[in-house]
């Protein structure tokens, strides 16, 4: 299902349906439309590979190394036991 946030506002009000959306656009959407929203276990969440590319000129940039930390936080890999 393509579209922007309206788009598929519109779908989910008229289509008896089940779809998985960032939590933000959920808890958003919810209060507009009648939708009952379940928090995704962790475990059958589907993986992505996420990748950083910069330029050698901005690798000792103090913004450039903070950003990549917190990509690094948010998306690092997980040791297999956590």
């Amino acid at each position: 299902m393509a579209g922007n946030a309206h788009s598929i506002n519109r779908r989910i009000r008229s289509a008896p349906m089940k779809g998985m959306v960032p939590q933000m656009h959920a808890a958003n959407a919810g209060q507009r439309v009648d939708l009952r929203v379940w928090e995704l276990p962790r475990a059958a969440a589907p993986s992505c590979e996420v990748r950083l590319v910069w330029h050698a000129s901005t690798a000792k940039d103090p913004a450039h190394q903070w950003i990549r930390a917190q990509v690094h936080r948010l998306f690092g890999r997980v040791p297999p036991s956590a």
